[in-house]
């Protein structure tokens, strides 16, 4: 009896997580890290705001306190300061980073050796399906969830700062990217920290290789060209869609919300047979149904999970059950696979408008 009084909660947890994505994917978490020997007697310390940054002054450098509030800029959940020494290794920080909650990283640290190690950090815990999101600083790292930055200088409207590379902005990158709403792309986004930039020579070959640009629209008006991140090698798993930071965004909150889900109230709990796989696909449809109520996905597409026949009639072929190669897709469906779940989905991604061709008929 308990297992039908379960699934109802798993429908309603999806529902909940549905209603609130954009809520949570404006909520992102920072993780900055810096060197610093103000004071050693902390490795992290988690703010929630900026006013809690500068109650604890006196444990940073003015240099490192500025790039700290440089994260609230975006206004995300939290900002995690990973500190290591001056002239202690990166690696420190990024086994540190592994115990944390954080959706994106980086460093200020005009080191090239810092900068490919937090981009060689995300690629492998990419590999491991653990999705951690960076900006780095001119490191084409070709990674869907590195954004590359690669202006080389930007100038602060404060007059302490003024001109200073690009490396020194990569804290504001991450509070903004952090603190973006779902339902909006960082596609000329407006920096407000910011007066002005050395732009790119060609800013559209750039973008094509996976850079981020930013440019001066207006007088003391810098804003973000097209959000892209890294990646360039577009493939059947990396599709095109894919080299824009909104979908990477979208991606990593249902795939979260997915799993977890499956993890925490499923695993366990139900048998694996057709009927109870079909309570959870169809528990997952409902998922993507409040998506594109909250415009992430779109409501004029049949967002829908389904049983992965193909994936499934493998399975048997391979266990040894060559008979499997001649059952129709009906048979498939009904025989389950031992403790696995074959499924996959077919969902549109919404991305926000920007190219526009608007041709005028004059007579």
């Amino acid at each position: 009896m308990a297992t039908t009084n379960t699934s109802p909660s798993i429908s309603v947890i999806f529902t909940q997580k549905a209603k609130t994505a954009n809520m949570r994917g404006s909520r992102g978490r920072v993780g900055l890290i810096i060197n610093d020997d103000t004071n050693k007697t902390f490795t992290n310390k988690t703010y929630k705001l900026i006013s809690e940054v500068e109650a604890d002054i006196a444990l940073y450098t003015a240099e490192n306190l500025q790039f700290i509030k440089d994260c609230f800029l975006g206004v995300p959940a939290t900002v995690s300061v990973v500190r290591i020494d001056i002239g202690g290794v990166i690696a420190d920080a990024l086994t540190i980073i592994r115990g944390l909650k954080i959706d994106w990283m980086g460093t200020a640290s005009s080191s090239v050796t810092d900068q490919t190690a937090v981009a060689t950090f995300i690629k492998e815990q990419e590999s491991l399906f653990k999705f951690y999101k960076g900006v780095v600083f001119n490191n084409s790292a070709d990674v869907k969830h590195v954004v590359n930055f690669v202006n080389s200088k930007v100038t602060f409207t404060d007059s302490l700062r003024g001109e200073k590379t690009g490396n020194e902005l990569i804290p504001t990158l991450l509070g903004v990217f952090a603190g973006l709403p779902l339902s909006r792309s960082a596609t000329y986004l407006k920096v407000t920290n910011l007066k002005s930039v050395v732009e790119e020579v060609n800013i559209d070959t750039s973008i094509g290789l996976g850079k981020l640009c930013l440019f001066n629209d207006d007088i003391d008006v810098v804003k973000i060209s097209t959000a892209v991140n890294s990646l360039t090698t577009i493939d059947k798993v990396n599709t095109e869609i894919m080299s824009k930071i909104e979908a990477v965004e979208t991606m990593d909150l249902i795939t979260n919300d997915i799993s977890s889900s499956y993890k925490n109230d499923y695993v366990g709990t139900f048998k694996n047979k057709t009927d109870y796989q079909f309570l959870f696909i169809g528990a997952v449809n409902t998922y993507f149904k409040g998506l594109a109520k909250e415009d992430i996905l779109d409501n004029l597409y049949d967002n829908k999970s389904l049983i992965n026949i193909e994936a499934q009639r493998d399975a048997y072929v391979a266990s040894g059950k060559t008979e499997a190669e001649t059952w129709d897709d009906g048979q498939v469906i009904v025989k389950a696979f031992r403790n696995k779940l074959f499924l996959m989905a077919d969902v549109k991604f919404l991305e926000a408008m920007e190219a526009l061709q608007f041709g005028i008929t004059i007579f």
